[in-house]
């Protein structure tokens, strides 16, 4: 579970360095934000080698990327959703990760 988490949380570091490069063209956002990516190769891989489902790593890891990466924007970074109805899109993105650990 916790190279899940470092999976996730090198994900969402990257989204926000390229986030901060398109903004300003900081070349050094540009190259964090790539060293976050790469990173996040190193934790699927270490993913990938404990639980070799696919479709079990790949849906847990978006779901989180989703909870996880919403948290981070709207806390974080002040980003904000247009209506109401897409915030019960990420609820069901925590459901799903209660579904997909269904055993």
């Amino acid at each position: 579970m916790l190279n899940l988490l470092g999976l996730c949380c090198t994900e969402i570091f990257g989204n926000c360095h390229i986030k901060w490069y398109a903004e300003s063209s900081k070349v050094q956002h540009l190259i964090i934000g790539l060293a976050g990516y790469a990173l996040m190769l190193y934790f699927l891989i270490r993913v990938f080698r404990s639980n070799s489902n696919m479709l079990h790593v790949n849906t847990l890891w978006q779901a989180l990327v989703v909870i996880l990466g919403s948290l981070v924007a709207y806390f974080m970074l002040g980003d904000r959703l247009t209506h109401p109805v897409q915030y019960i899109g990420i609820l069901f993105a925590i459901l799903a990760v209660f579904c997909i650990n269904y055993s």
